[in-house]
């Protein structure tokens, strides 16, 4: 993994049981996340939604998502119970990309999140995602699509909803 007379790492991939965890043209922080949050699962998905908030740390939470329902089941906990309002806006993300290209992983849980979008004491991205998220999957069962219309129209016609979510496309 490091070259004998070098300071620079140089990743090519890295062997964990009969798994390959790919880590090309990554640098040395970039590949102890990957290795750690493969080797640790659920554990590391908190610190890695504190790092920041990027397009590669959300791809980064759907590959360790994937297709499977413990990951994905771990990623929706954090948006629906943690406290802390930035952490949630930073599991949106990636819990929605997951969702579209894994819908199986959501179907057991449509009836949460719905209930979810009535809790009183949510930051606004929580309503806002929810909606994104039920917007890009297909095949919405059909006992769904009342209630979400009509969190939707509540939603336009409330003037107390922030601008930024009525405007929401």
């Amino acid at each position: 993994m490091t070259g004998r007379h070098s300071n620079q790492l140089n990743y090519r991939s890295f062997q964990i049981g009969s798994a390959n965890i790919g880590a090309e043209n990554l640098t040395a922080k970039q590949f102890l996340k990957k290795i750690l949050l493969f080797y640790f699962g659920a554990m590391n998905l908190d610190i890695l939604l504190q790092n920041g908030y990027s397009k590669q740390q959300a791809n980064e939470v759907v590959g360790w998502v994937g297709n499977n329902q413990k990951h994905f089941d771990e990623l929706l906990k954090v948006f629906l119970t943690h406290n802390d309002y930035r952490i949630v806006q930073r599991a949106a993300w990636p819990l929605s990309y997951a969702a579209v290209n894994q819908p199986q992983l959501i179907q057991k849980h449509y009836k949460k999140i719905v209930k979810h979008l009535d809790a009183p004491d949510q930051p606004a991205a929580v309503r806002r995602n929810i909606l994104r998220i039920f917007d890009q999957l297909p095949g919405i069962p059909d006992d769904y699509h009342g209630v979400l219309m009509d969190r939707c129209f509540e939603y336009i016609a409330n003037p107390d909803e922030t601008k930024q979510r009525r405007l929401m496309h």
